[in-house]
């Protein structure tokens, strides 16, 4: 979720997390997490201060910017992007991590949804909250794959459906029905969160036939 206004983005940066911090929360080996470039550092904001860092990388696996983990009021975490003047602009999460060309490939609507994927042997790329696909800009990445949509809720799974319906490849688009929090699957087991996830592909609809209702 991208803050409004720059007051939002110092109150928010002020309760920065660490590494450690995002795996407890997520329930992921912090070496893991290393091993994708996630990492703690000073925060861009507040000197003294630590954030983590989540690295978004061009195809070739060049850095391109970070994403700064965040906890927000009551717990709520959230990922706000460095808006130092020296990294501007946006991207897809994971195109450094592509399948094959026409290999499936689910699009999810944030970072820990794709780490969680990831570490349980499914291809999957990111959009920085659900409002972050656009398709100017991504279309053209994603044109070789198919494309199983997945929403992390449904304010992001209407928000997703609308920005997909403009694409360019709509035909070759599929979306899961919900089924909930991943976190929830995966604290489960890995045979728990391959089941759902794979009964859920099963059950994936074409984008049009969704649209329609």
């Amino acid at each position: 979720m991208m803050n409004s206004r720059p007051s939002e983005t110092v109150n928010v940066a002020k309760r920065g997390a660490t590494l450690e911090d995002y795996a407890r929360a997520v329930n992921l080996p912090i070496e893991y997490l290393q091993q994708l470039g996630l990492n703690t550092v000073d925060n861009p904001w507040i000197d003294g201060r630590k954030t983590l860092a989540i690295p978004y990388r061009l195809r070739n696996g060049r850095f391109f910017r970070n994403r700064l983990w965040q906890t927000a009021n009551a717990g709520e975490n959230k990922a706000v992007w460095d808006k130092r003047q020296d990294r501007l602009g946006g991207l897809l999460y994971g195109l450094d991590l592509l399948p094959a060309s026409g290999c499936p490939l689910i699009l999810t609507d944030s970072e820990s949804n794709c780490h969680m994927l990831w570490y349980h042997g499914f291809d999957a790329i990111g959009v920085a909250g659900a409002t972050g696909y656009y398709i100017k800009r991504d279309d053209a990445e994603l044109a070789d794959f198919t494309i199983m949509m997945l929403a992390s809720s449904g304010e992001a799974r209407c928000e997703l459906l609308k920005r997909l319906s403009l694409s360019k490849h709509r035909q070759t688009i599929k979306v899961l029905p919900p089924i909930g929090n991943l976190k929830t699957y995966h604290q489960q087991g890995t045979r728990q969160f391959c089941d759902a996830l794979n009964a859920a592909l099963a059950e994936a609809e074409t984008l049009d036939s969704v649209l329609a209702r």
